[in-house]
């Protein structure tokens, strides 16, 4: 009996064995194959392209925030002047708006 199992196991050992150079050689051949050469230069000039693209849109994105902050500073500058012109000119005095208005008054009259 214990020959027979002796033999059981020499043979699933050389079925692993077999099984493990099968599998190596179709990676082998896998490896040198000319089709896959070409298809993963072909996905990687695709994934380049695709890179450039989205880069393109993120420069165009990035342009257009800083045109657009740009503006808003501009008119934040002018809404500073024109609020800072307003604040310092000079409040008419009480009598000169008074004369001012009876003058008007009288010649409509």
């Amino acid at each position: 009996m214990g020959r027979f199992r002796d033999n059981e196991l020499q043979d699933r050992q050389s079925n692993a064995v077999a099984a493990k150079k099968a599998l190596l050689e179709k990676f082998k051949t896998a490896v040198a194959d000319p089709t896959l050469e070409e298809r993963r230069a072909t996905l990687e000039t695709e994934r380049l392209a695709r890179k450039a693209e989205r880069d393109a849109i993120r420069a165009k994105r990035d342009a257009e925030a800083a045109e657009k902050a740009r503006i808003e500073a501009e008119a934040a500058e002018k809404a500073r002047v024109a609020a800072e012109a307003i604040a310092t000119r000079p409040l008419p005095s009480t009598g000169t708006c008074m004369k001012k208005l009876m003058l008007a008054g009288m010649s409509r009259a």
